[in-house]
């Protein structure tokens, strides 16, 4: 699929609309305390699970190379009207801190943008089978 700025931001406003939503929220309230790295792989399956029909609505699958593909293009479009601001949102409704799950980091617009690509943040990632 083909994101423009446009389509970018279409894509994180439904992300947010799931994780501001009642059955995701009350997941992730439910995660046991443990180590950052099993944390992450945790809301990362909460993540897989509840926002998969938005990945797929538009147009990405359900696997690891999908994630990857979604938080490259959010990366690349970081720069576009509303993109790291509804990014950041979204990591918010996570309860991670600005930059955790998207890549895009604060520091970025103080000095202005910079063209390093994005972290592997998907690595922990084990979304359901599709």
């Amino acid at each position: 699929a083909v994101f423009d700025q446009a389509k970018v931001l279409d894509f994180l406003r439904a992300l947010k609309r799931k994780c501001d939503g009642h059955e995701f929220q009350d997941q992730i309230s439910k995660l046991p305390a443990s180590s950052a790295s099993a944390a992450r792989a945790h809301l990362g399956t909460i993540f897989a699970v509840h926002c998969r029909d938005v990945l797929q609505a538009f147009g990405w699958g359900v696997n690891k190379a999908a994630f990857d593909g979604m938080f490259q293009v959010v990366f690349e479009h970081r720069a576009g009207p509303g993109v790291a601001a509804t990014a950041w949102d979204i990591e918010k409704s996570m309860r991670m801190k600005p930059g955790d799950w998207f890549g895009i980091g604060l520091e970025e617009f103080a000095g202005g943008l910079t063209t390093t690509p994005a972290p592997p943040l998907a690595a922990g990632l084990a979304p359901a089978a599709a």
